[in-house]
């Protein structure tokens, strides 16, 4: 995949989490790590 390089860390993240791991729940924030990946 391929992503712009003139958009917003956290768009980016979401992008990813979208392409990459839609099975997997993405949306917990766990301390200062920017992104996690969790079994639904």
């Amino acid at each position: 995949m391929t992503y712009p390089k003139n958009i917003r860390e956290e768009e980016l993240k979401n992008l990813i989490a979208k392409d990459w791991f839609s099975a997997y729940d993405t949306t917990h924030i766990l301390g200062d790590i920017d992104f996690s990946v969790a079994r639904q």
